[in-house]
């Protein structure tokens, strides 16, 4: 609220925002007593930092960090390849959309043989329809597969005891930028 939505197309005309909708975004107390919403957030490499998750204002969301801008909502959805056994090459329709990175997952229900070892990821994109997996496909075949962002993990630790909820994450000179986002497997999330 209180920003502008601006038509590239006609930049002299600017349209007020009265109100903003804040579903689906986590509000965090950086330390000052007040949550802000989507506050940015600044870690130091040799330090700890950690989000106590104790709150029932939580309501079942799934705190988590990812090197991906959304998570695992940062997605590309109903890809279809035919896998080779003993290649890790991928020919797709488009890799647009595609990151290093990104978790594949058979679509729930597909009927193809093909399938992905456990935790397989995008090691590289080749080109505009090629990209390469880290490790081989489990059996060849055609298969239906999303890609989405992973959770970030190096270094950190989560407690899920009731009443002590936290997550602490310790940042290194290796540790990428991240986002925080909600790790539930639901769009509303």
């Amino acid at each position: 609220a209180g920003g502008y939505f601006v038509n590239e197309n006609a930049p002299t005309t600017a349209y007020g925002i009265t109100s903003a909708e804040t579903n689906y975004s986590f509000w965090i107390d950086p330390g000052t007593g007040t949550a802000l919403y989507r506050p940015p957030l600044t870690f130091y490499a040799g330090n700890s930092y950690e989000f106590n998750l104790n709150s029932a204002t939580l309501g079942g969301h799934v705190f988590s960090l990812s090197s991906f801008p959304d998570g695992r909502w940062d997605r590309v959805d109903s890809l279809n390849a035919t896998l080779v056994a003993t290649s890790t090459t991928v020919t797709v329709g488009s890799t647009t959309g595609l990151k290093v990175g990104m978790i594949i997952e058979k679509v729930l229900g597909d009927q193809g043989a093909g399938t992905f070892a456990a935790d397989t990821k995008i090691a590289s994109i080749t080109n505009s329809t090629t990209f390469e997996l880290d490790k081989q496909p489990s059996v060849a075949g055609a298969c239906e597969f999303d890609a989405y962002g992973a959770e970030y993990t190096d270094g950190v630790t989560r407690v899920t005891t009731a009443g002590a909820e936290s997550l602490t994450i310790k940042v290194t000179e290796n540790t990428p930028t991240l986002y925080y986002y909600c790790n539930v497997d639901d769009i509303q999330h």
